[in-house]
């Protein structure tokens, strides 16, 4: 089973660069990795209100926040 997983393998000592993003369910991990600099074409800005987890569990708005479309 390691060896079908892959998982006998070091980490990042056989890394497969993903160019294609299209599929919202992407598997990236130590073995399929997005290209270095990778940005994805559709970002876009939510500018009236975004709530992000804060490290006490607590709920901290930010002014801007940026996702994928």
């Amino acid at each position: 089973m390691e060896v079908n997983c892959d998982i006998d393998l070091k980490p990042y000592s056989k890394t497969t660069i993903v160019n294609d993003d299209s599929d919202m369910t992407l598997l990236i991990n130590k073995f399929y990795a997005l290209p270095q600099g990778y940005e994805p074409d559709d970002l876009v800005t939510i500018k009236d209100y975004a709530c992000v987890q804060g490290e006490d569990y607590s709920c901290q708005d930010v002014s801007e926040l940026t996702l994928r479309k």
